[in-house]
């Protein structure tokens, strides 16, 4: 009776915010003139402005209830008649009132949490099936038992299995998800442009992460000392979900009592659903934890890092640990991934390990570009991040971990 009577009081406010809610025009008048990129707030050097999403770009303009008059942004009522591109316009909800807002956010909220559990539940009970149909010799052709180091050891899941899973889900577009998985897993390419980024490989760049903390070289200690109700964790880019399922076990044996939840993002929807989650389900079952644990203690993403990023400001999650590994190989991403970096990592304490190559040849990414980039966004007063290379990897290519911290003085917004 209390949930249908919870139900209803959210309907009700969502109708009412669609009732009430005002429309702001998103139209040029608010762009300041002559166009000025930006990356963030603080590259915008006029009073009441900010920087905004417009034509797939990121640019100066005045914030809402403003408008540029040549000179400076003015306070100043829209007029009815500008076209209205919708209320959630490029995600940025600069168009809404606060109602309107939050209803759209919590309903976004649900949606997704009820699609990831009905998900999880279907994948779980999938994976179970393919355990019991198939005998250990079949097994074996379908997992295959791993071991990095003394204590590390896991499943890895190869293509055949991900695609029995696939088979066996009912209600989705099958052909285009075996298509896209088929050629994937064929491919000679690690990387293809604006379709698929390399999920389902596992990469060196994950190993020499698990390394770095088997090898006690990072104070997990300092981090877990903040007695958050919650550590949270971020792996971006998180392809199998490895590098997930080891510091899970890891946390587990430092702080068994502490409550934690780790947050995996890929940029393929087929990735996340068939190979991560997979991954994380089968291994963890090995370890005889249940269904309600992981779902407890993982929550999986995907998308393009800009938008993950807007989900994590609009549900101020913030992370006390962000890792990702071989994520800065083109350079046209650093924007985005920094931006994210130091709008949602923990101000007291929080870090940020990256594990890359030297040089990514072809491409233009790599360490020491990275670094570069981010050394000019501090000259420039642009960025707070503070970086340094804390292991080198001296074999066939040389490789790093960055670890990024954000500045103790951080620039105030003009």
């Amino acid at each position: 009776m209390s949930s249908s009577l919870l139900l209803f009081l959210w309907i009700s406010t969502l109708l009412t915010a669609f009732n009430a809610q005002e429309y702001y025009p998103y139209d040029n008048q608010n762009i300041i003139i002559p166009i000025r990129q930006c990356y963030l707030d603080y590259d915008c050097p006029y009073p009441n402005s900010e920087c905004g999403w417009l034509d797939r770009q990121h640019v100066c303009k005045c914030l809402r209830g403003y408008r540029w008059n040549g000179q400076q942004c003015q306070f100043g009522n829209h007029q009815d008649n500008h076209h209205n591109d919708g209320c959630w316009n490029d995600w940025t909800f600069s168009n809404c009132t606060p109602l309107m807002t939050i209803a759209i956010i919590s309903l976004f909220i649900i949606v997704i949490v009820a699609f990831f559990t009905i998900v999880t539940y279907k994948l779980y009970e999938i994976i179970q099936s393919i355990l019991k149909e198939n005998d250990t010799a079949q097994q074996q052709c379908l997992l295959q038992p791993k071991q990095r180091n003394e204590k590390f050891y896991y499943q890895q899941l190869n293509k055949n299995f991900c695609q029995k899973i696939l088979q066996k889900f009912e209600n989705l577009n099958n052909a285009e998800h075996q298509t896209k998985l088929h050629s994937w897993f064929n491919s000679d390419l690690d990387v293809i442009p604006n379709e698929y980024e390399g999920g389902l490989k596992i990469w060196e760049g994950l190993f020499d992460l698990i390394d770095y903390f088997e090898q006690n070289k990072y104070d997990f200690n300092q981090l877990l000392s903040n007695n958050d109700d919650e550590f949270r964790i971020c792996d971006l880019g998180c392809g199998s979900g490895l590098l997930s399922l080891y510091l899970a076990r890891k946390l587990r044996q430092l702080k068994p009592n502490q409550k934690f939840r780790i947050y995996l993002q890929d940029y393929n929807e087929q990735v996340i659903k068939f190979f991560t989650c997979p991954t994380i389900i089968v291994n963890e079952k090995e370890e005889n934890n249940s269904l309600e644990q992981i779902k407890l203690n993982y929550e999986f993403i995907w998308g393009d890092w800009e938008k993950i990023s807007e989900f994590f400001i609009t549900n101020k999650i913030h992370f006390n640990l962000i890792v990702t590994a071989e994520t800065i190989y083109k350079e046209e991403n650093f924007p985005k991934l920094i931006n994210l970096f130091q709008s949602n990592i923990q101000p007291t304490n929080g870090r940020i390990l990256i594990a890359s190559k030297s040089h990514y040849f072809g491409i233009g990414g790599g360490t020491y570009s990275f670094l570069d980039y981010l050394d000019s966004l501090i000259e420039n007063k642009s960025s707070y991040l503070m970086g340094d290379i804390i292991e080198e990897i001296d074999q066939s290519l040389l490789r790093h971990i960055i670890e990024l911290r954000l500045s103790e003085s951080q620039p105030e917004k003009q």
